[in-house]
C-alpha cells in the first residue's frame, strides 16, 4: 500500500512538472509569435546592421547581436583588448577590470552603469551613456564621456582631451584631471575637492559650480553662462572672458593677467590679480591688482573695481 502511494505521488509530481514545462513552452511560443507578428514589418537589413542612437535618429540591433556573440564565446574577460565590447548595455556592473589602450570605444549607449576600481585606457571609452557612476578608477582616454547624461565620478584620476564634451548633469568629487579643452558645452555641473589641470576648460558651459578646487590652465571659462567658483585657486593667463553671470567667491588668482574681459562678473578675490581688462558689468573686489586696463573697448564697460586697501572703486 505504501509503495502504491509513493508511485502515485511520484507520478503526480512528474505530471505537474510536465504541465508546468509545457505551459512555459507554450507561453514562450506565444510571446515569440506576438513579437514576430507585431514587429516583423520593422525587421530589415538596416535594422540588423545599424545601432540605436538618439542623436543620429537611428534604430538597430547590430550592437546587441555583437555583444551577445562576444559574451557567449567568453571574449569579455578581466583584461579587455577588443574594440566595442560593451554597447547598448543596461545595468552594467564592472569592477576590478582593465581595458587596455587597444580597447577602443568600449562603453557606448549604455545606461545605469557602475564602474569601480577599473583601468580605462582606451580612446573614447565612454560615449552617449546615461546614469553612469565611476569610482576609484584610472582613466587615460581622449574624447572621454562625450554627449552623456548624469555622470558621477569620485576618487578618480583622468587624462585626455575634450573630457565630457556636451554632457548634461555632471557630479565630480576628488577627481584629478590632466587634459585639454575639458568640459566644453557642458550643463548642470558640480565639481568639489578636485584638481583640474586643463586649458580652455568650461568654454560655453552653463550652470556650473566649482568648490574647493585648484583650477589651472589658460583661457578658463570663456563664453560660459552661470559659472560659479567658491574657495578655489585659479592659475593661468586670460581667464573668464566673455562670460555671463560669472561669480567668484573667496577665491585666489595666480598668474592671471588680462582677466574678465567683456564679462558680467561678481568677484571677491583673496590676494592679488596681475591685471584686469575691460570687465563689462558687475563688481570685482581684490586685495590688489597689478594693472587695470580700461581702453580700446568695443562695448560699454561699467564694472566697478574695488581694491580692499583703498577707499574707493576705480
Amino acid at each position: 500500500m505504501a509503495i502504491n502511494m509513493r508511485k502515485i505521488k511520484d507520478f503526480s509530481i512528474r505530471m505537474l512538472i510536465y504541465i508546468c514545462a509545457a505551459f512555459s513552452v507554450i507561453l514562450l511560443a506565444l510571446i515569440i509569435l506576438y513579437v514576430l507578428v507585431k514587429g516583423i514589418s520593422a525587421v530589415n537589413w538596416s535594422f540588423l546592421t545599424s545601432v540605436t542612437s538618439v542623436l543620429k535618429g537611428t534604430v538597430g540591433i547590430a550592437g546587441n547581436i555583437v555583444n551577445t556573440i562576444l559574451i557567449i564565446f567568453g571574449i569579455i574577460r578581466r583584461y579587455t583588448y577588443i574594440r566595442y565590447p560593451l554597447w547598448h548595455v543596461t545595468g552594467l556592473r564592472m569592477n576590478h577590470c582593465v581595458q587596455t589602450d587597444k580597447c577602443r570605444a568600449a562603453i557606448w549607449y549604455t545606461k545605469e552603469a557602475l564602474i569601480s576600481d577599473c583601468v580605462l585606457h582606451g580612446i573614447k571609452a565612454v560615449r552617449e551613456c546615461a546614469d553612469i557612476a565611476i569610482r576609484n578608477c584610472d582613466i587615460i582616454s581622449p574624447e572621454f564621456g562625450w554627449m552623456c547624461a548624469n555622470v558621477t565620478m569620485e576618487n578618480t584620476s583622468c587624462e585626455g582631451e575634450y573630457f565630457l564634451l556636451h554632457t548634461d548633469g555632471i557630479r565630480l568629487n576628488n577627481v584629478r584631471l590632466n587634459g585639454k579643452y575639458s568640459f566644453q558645452y557642458v550643463k548642470n555641473v558640480t565639481v568639489a575637492d578636485s584638481v583640474l589641470d586643463t586649458k580652455d576648460a568650461f568654454w560655453h558651459a552653463e550652470n556650473v559650480k566649482v568648490k574647493n578646487c585648484t583650477v589651472k590652465g589658460e583661457y578658463l571659462g570663456w563664453y560660459s553662462d552661470g559659472l560659479t567658483l567658491i574657495n578655489c585657486k585659479i592659475i593661468g593667463t586670460q581667464p573668464f572672458c566673455y562670460c555671463r553671470n560669472l561669480r567668484l567667491i573667496n577665491c585666489e588668482m595666480e598668474e592671471t593677467d588680462l582677466a574678465f574681459e567683456y564679462s558680467d562678473v561678481t568677484a571677491l578675490i583673496r590676494g592679488h590679480i596681475e591685471s584686469v581688462k575691460n570687465p563689462r558689468h558687475g563688481v570685482i573686489v581684490a586685495d590688489s591688482i597689478g594693472e587695470i586696463i580700461r581702453s580700446d573697448s568695443v562695448m560699454e564697460c561699467d564694472c566697478e573695481i574695488v581694491i580692499n586697501d583703498s577707499e574707493a572703486g576705480l
